[in-house]
């Protein structure tokens, strides 16, 4: 997917296969059930912020989410059925640097870890169609950088 690709997402059902390039886009690709041969879907990369470095999926693999560590904000794509990506949203704002990411088990708020600002970003996830508001972000401890969440 490119010479800086940082990161690999994998949908829950194993068909589809998400790449953050490290530049400006993330690739899909179709993974073969048989010999697990990656393909690249078109159209790949779908655009980002500045030099993708996480990404993340909701738990029903619906809706997915990019870290953009060069530019500080996070990009909003749906995840269509046949594993394609589409914009649902302007980039937002998230911190500096931002390193990490999780979803909560039950899919409602996406955590953002920003290591240059040494906080979290929290976004309420959209029940509707996928979609971010920013909540208060939370202070942490100098240069975090990782987060989990547990069910």
């Amino acid at each position: 997917s490119g010479a800086e690709s940082r990161f690999v997402a994998i949908e829950r059902t194993g068909h589809f296969a998400y790449v953050a390039d490290g530049v400006s886009g993330v690739s899909a690709y179709f993974i073969d059930q048989t010999t697990g041969t990656l393909t690249l879907m078109a159209p790949s990369p779908v655009a980002t912020g500045s030099h993708p470095t996480r990404i993340v999926l909701t738990p029903d693999s619906k809706y997915l989410y990019v870290a953009n560590q060069g530019d500080g904000t996070v990009s909003q794509c749906a995840v269509r059925p046949d594993g394609s990506l589409v914009s649902i949203g302007a980039n937002l704002t998230a911190g500096n640097q931002p390193v990490a990411m999780t979803v909560d088990p039950a899919g409602m708020y996406l955590y953002v870890v920003n290591q240059g600002s040494d906080s979290v970003s929290i976004f309420r996830i959209s029940a509707i169609d996928g979609s971010l508001t920013a909540q208060a972000p939370a202070g942490t401890g100098p240069s975090p950088s990782g987060i989990v969440t547990v069910p």
